[in-house]
C-alpha cells in the first residue's frame, strides 16, 4: 500500500478532565484513514511527532510509536501521551506517519501536518503560574506550590497534617512532642550519652570504622558496603534516586556519569566530559564517554548513541556514532551509524553506515548506503543502497541508486547511473545514465553516458563511448569502442579501436587494430595494424599484420601480411612477403604462398602448388604436383603419370584396327559454349571417341593420355601398313629388276652370236 495516497481526518480530546487535580497528560486521538479514496481497514503502526511549525521547524518532545492500531472502515482511535510541559500554549503541529503492521518498511509521513486544536491545550491548566484568585482554585494544591514566605499566620490544625524536610525553618519546638526522627548530636546536651559512642573523626578520615561502632539499624542490609554486599534484593537495594531527578557519579567532584530520567521512555545515560549532553525533551539516549572542553559529544534525538571520542553529534532517532572526532549523523538519518573516524557525515539518509576514515559523506536521500572507510569518499543525493568500500576521493553521484565502488582512488559514478559498479583502481569513471555498467579496476578507464550494461574488466585508459549498450573491453591499454557501437567487444591488447556505430563487432587482442564506422559484425582476432574499412560488414581479419578489408567490402576475408581484400566477398591470404597482395574484383579468392601450397582431401589425395628451388632432387621445377603423379612444370608442360608399376590389366591393341577407326573418327574445329566463338579448338568430341574406341571414364570426357595412345597406336598401324606396302613394292621391284637383268643377259648373248 502506498501511504503517500492516504488522507487523514482527525480530532483529539482530553482524557480524564473532570478536575484539574485528576487531569493527566494523555489525549485520545480519533481519525479517519483512507487509501485511494476508499476507507482503510486492518492493523497499522502509527508514528506521531510534534513540531513547532507546519513545514520544517524543530521536533518538540518525544516521538511516539503506537503499534498494531486497529482500523475499521477507515476509523481508528489511539492514545497519545507526550508527557508534562509540552502543551504550554505554543502553537504545535502533529506529524502522522503510517505503515501496515508487521511490514519491513519505513514509516510513510503524511502531509500536511495537523495543527493541535484547543482540546489538547486544556492540559496547560496544569502549567499555570502567577497570582490566581482563591475562588478560582479547587482541589488539593501540590506542596511545591506552597513555597515562599507568608505574612499572615497560618494554622495547621488538622490531625492528618504531616511535615517532611530537615526542619531548618522550625523554631521553638517542644522536645516532648517529638516522637520519631533523629536529633543531631549538636542539638543534644553534652550530658546525653550516645549508643556505642566510639566513632572518632580520625576513624572517619582513615576508614577504620568497624561494625562495633555502629548500631544495629545502620548495620542492617540497608547499609551499602564498599567492600561488597551479600543477600541484596535489586528491588530494595540499589544506587540511585527514587524521585524524578537525575543521578550522577562524580570524579574529583566533576560529573563523570549522569542518569537522567524521562517520561514514557528510557533514561538518558551520559558519560565522559561534563559538557556532554542529550538535548532537552529526548530520551533513551546514550553517551558512553569522551568529550573535551569546547568539543562535547551530543545526542539530539530519542535513542541516539555516541560511544566516545569528541565533538560527535547524533541528531537522528536510533542513530549511533561509535567514536572518533567531528562526526555527524543529521536529522532524518534514522537508525544510521558512524563507527568512528574524523569528520564523517550522514545527512538525512536512513539506516546508512560509515565505518570510519576521514571526511566521508552519505548525503540526503541516500538511505541504506554504506561507506566502509577511507578518505573523502561520498555517496551523493538520492542514491539509496549504494556502497563505497574504501579508498580515497571516490564518489557516487546523485540518483545512482544501488551502485558500488569497492575502493581505489578518485573513481566516480556519475548521476543517474543506477546499479553500476567500479571494483577498484584509480581514476575510473562511469558516465551519466549508464545503467548497470561495470569497471573491474585498473586506471583511467571510462564508460560514457547512457552506455547501459557496458563492461571494462580492467587495464588502463580504455574507453566505451556513449550509447554503446553492452560494450565490452576485457583489459589492455588505450583500447576504445566508439559511440553507438552496441554489443561490440575488445578482449584486450593495445590501442585497438572500434569506431562509432559499428555494432556487434569484435577485436580479440593485438595492437593498433581498427574496425571503422558502420562495419557491423566485423571481426579482427588479433595481430598488428589490421583494418576493416567503413561499411565493411560481416568481414573478418583473423590476425597477422598490416592486413586490410576495404571500404564497403562486406563478407570479405584478409589474413597473413599485407593482404588486401578490397572488394565484397573476396578472400585473400598472403604469406610473409612485405608487399601488398590485393583483389581486383568482387568475390575473388587469392592466395600468395611463395613457399608453396597444398590441398589435401579424402586422406591420401592432394594437390600441391609449389616452386622447387634449383638443385632440388624431388622434381624438376614444378608449379603443380598431385598425389596421382601428374604435374605441371614451371615451363607450362602438363605431364601425366604413366609408371608401369601404377598400371594393371594390360591388353594388346590391333594398331591397324585403331588406324582404321581413327580414319573414321570425325575431327572438326569448334568452340566451347562458355568461351564463345572467339576461341576455336580442333579435335573429336568425347561421344565419337568413346564410341570408336571404348576407352576413358565416359562419353563426356576425353583424356589427353587416351588421345595420345590412340594416336600412337594409329601410328604403329600406319607404320605396319606402310611397311607391308613397302615390302610388296620391294618384291615387285625385285621381280622387275630380275626380269630386267634376264632381258639384259638375253640381249647380250644375241650380240655375241652375230646378231647386230
Amino acid at each position: 500500500m502506498n501511504f503517500k495516497h492516504l488522507s487523514i481526518l482527525a480530532c483529539a480530546c482530553l482524557l480524564g478532565t473532570s478536575s484539574l487535580r485528576g487531569q493527566g497528560t494523555a489525549i485520545s486521538y480519533n481519525g479517519h484513514l483512507s487509501s485511494g479514496g476508499a476507507p482503510a481497514s486492518g492493523f497499522h503502526d502509527l508514528r506521531f511527532i510534534l513540531f513547532n511549525a507546519e513545514v520544517g521547524g524543530s521536533q518538540v518532545g518525544i516521538m511516539l510509536t503506537n503499534s498494531t492500531v486497529g482500523v475499521s472502515n477507515g476509523v481508528f482511535t489511539t492514545t497519545l501521551d507526550f508527557g508534562p510541559g509540552i502543551f504550554d500554549g505554543t502553537a504545535l503541529w502533529l506529524e502522522l506517519a503510517v505503515r501496515p503492521s508487521g511490514a519491513a518498511q519505513p514509516f510513510d509521513p503524511l502531509a500536511p501536518r495537523q495543527p493541535m486544536l484547543p482540546a489538547p491545550y486544556a492540559i496547560t491548566a496544569g502549567n499555570l503560574t502567577g497570582t490566581l484568585s482563591a475562588d478560582q482554585l479547587t482541589g488539593t494544591l501540590p506542596s511545591s506550590r506552597l513555597a515562599g514566605t507568608y505574612g499572615n499566620a497560618v494554622t495547621f490544625e488538622h490531625a492528618g497534617n504531616s511535615f517532611t524536610g530537615d526542619g531548618a525553618g522550625l523554631f521553638a519546638l517542644n522536645a516532648g512532642n517529638l516522637e520519631t526522627g533523629t536529633v543531631p548530636e549538636a542539638r543534644l546536651p553534652a550530658s546525653v550519652s550516645l549508643l556505642g559512642q566510639t566513632i572518632e573523626g580520625s576513624e572517619i578520615a582513615d576508614g577504620t570504622i568497624t561494625a562495633a561502632d555502629l548500631d544495629a539499624i545502620t548495620t542492617s542490609a540497608a547499609f551499602w558496603r564498599a567492600t561488597g554486599n551479600r543477600g541484596t534484593d535489586p528491588s530494595l537495594n540499589f544506587l540511585g534516586s527514587i524521585d524524578f531527578r537525575p543521578f550522577e557519579l562524580r570524579v574529583n567532584n566533576t560529573r563523570a556519569f549522569r542518569v537522567q530520567p524521562m517520561v514514557n521512555i528510557g533514561p538518558n545515560l551520559v558519560g565522559g566530559h561534563h559538557d556532554n549532553a542529550v538535548a532537552p525533551g529526548f530520551g533513551g539516549a546514550t553517551i558512553g564517554g569522551g568529550g573535551a572542553p569546547g568539543f562535547p559529544n551530543e545526542v539530539k534525538q530519542n535513542f541516539g548513541t555516541v560511544g566516545g571520542g569528541q565533538d560527535n553529534i547524533v541528531s537522528a532517532q536510533g542513530a549511533t556514532i561509535g567514536g572518533g572526532e567531528g562526526n555527524r549523523v543529521a536529522a532524518g538519518s534514522i537508525e544510521s551509524a558512524i563507527a568512528g573516524g574524523f569528520q564523517n557525515q550522514i545527512a538525512n539518509a536512513q539506516a546508512s553506515f560509515v565505518g570510519g576514515g576521514w571526511s566521508n559523506d552519505v548525503r540526503d536521500g541516500s538511505p541504506f548506503s554504506t561507506i566502509a572507510g577511507g578518505f573523502q569518499n561520498s555517496v551523493s543525493n538520492s542514491s539509496p543502497s549504494s556502497v563505497i568500500g574504501g579508498g580515497a576521493g571516490n564518489e557516487i553521484a546523485d540518483n545512482s541508486e544501488q551502485s558500488t565502488i569497492s575502493g581505489g582512488w578518485l573513481n566516480g559514478i556519475a548521476g543517474g547511473a543506477p546499479r553500476t559498479t567500479i571494483g577498484g583502481g584509480d581514476n575510473n569513471h562511469i558516465g551519466a545514465g549508464s545503467v548497470a555498467a561495470f569497471i573491474g579496476g585498473g586506471s583511467l578507464n571510462d564508460i560514457g553516458s547512457d552506455a547501459d550494461w557496458g563492461v571494462i574488466a580492467g587495464g588502463r585508459n580504455n574507453g566505451i563511448g556513449a550509447d554503446s549498450f553492452y560494450g565490452f573491453i576485457g583489459g589492455g591499454t588505450q583500447n576504445s569502442i566508439g559511440a553507438g557501437s552496441l554489443y561490440s567487444s575488445i578482449v584486450g591488447g593495445n590501442q585497438n579501436r572500434i569506431a562509432g556505430i559499428a555494432e556487434w563487432s569484435v577485436i580479440g587482442a593485438g595492437r593498433d587494430n581498427q574496425i571503422a564506422v558502420a562495419a557491423d559484425y566485423a571481426s579482427i582476432a588479433g595481430g598488428w595494424n589490421n583494418v576493416v574499412g567503413t561499411n565493411a560488414q560481416f568481414s573478418v581479419i583473423p590476425g597477422g599484420r598490416d592486413n586490410g578489408v576495404g571500404t564497403g567490402a562486406s563478407y570479405a576475408f584478409a589474413a597473413g601480411r599485407r593482404a588486401r581484400a578490397n572488394h565484397q566477398g573476396s578472400f585473400v591470404w598472403a604469406d610473409s612477403t612485405d608487399a601488398d597482395f590485393e583483389t581486383s574484383a568482387a568475390d575473388q579468392f587469392r592466395i600468395r604462398a611463395n613457399g608453396g601450397a597444398a590441398f589435401s582431401f579424402n586422406g591420401d589425395h592432394w594437390i600441391r602448388f609449389l616452386h622447387i628451388p634449383d638443385g632440388s632432387l624431388l622434381f624438376p621445377a614444378s608449379v603443380i604436383t598431385t598425389s596421382t603423379g601428374a604435374l605441371l612444370s614451371e615451363g607450362g608442360t602438363w605431364t601425366d603419370f604413366s609408371d608401369r608399376n601404377g598400371k594393371e590389366n594390360f591388353a594388346p591393341t590391333d594398331s591397324r584396327e585403331v588406324l582404321s577407326k581413327l580414319l573414321g573418327l570425325p575431327v572438326t574445329t569448334w568452340n566451347y559454349k562458355a568461351e564463345g566463338p572467339r576461341y576455336r579448338h580442333m579435335g573429336p568430341v568425347a561421344q565419337d571417341f568413346y564410341a570408336a574406341f571404348g576407352i576413358g571414364i565416359d562419353d563426356k570426357h576425353l583424356a589427353a593420355l587416351d588421345a595420345n595412345g590412340v594416336a600412337l597406336a594409329a601410328i604403329q598401324g600406319l607404320n605396319r601398313k606402310l611397311e607391308e606396302q613397302l615390302a610388296a613394292r620391294d618384291r615387285t621391284i625385285d621381280a622387275l629388276l630380275q626380269r630386267i637383268d634376264n632381258l639384259e643377259r638375253s640381249n647380250a648373248r644375241e650380240v655375241d652370236g652375230g646378231v647386230r
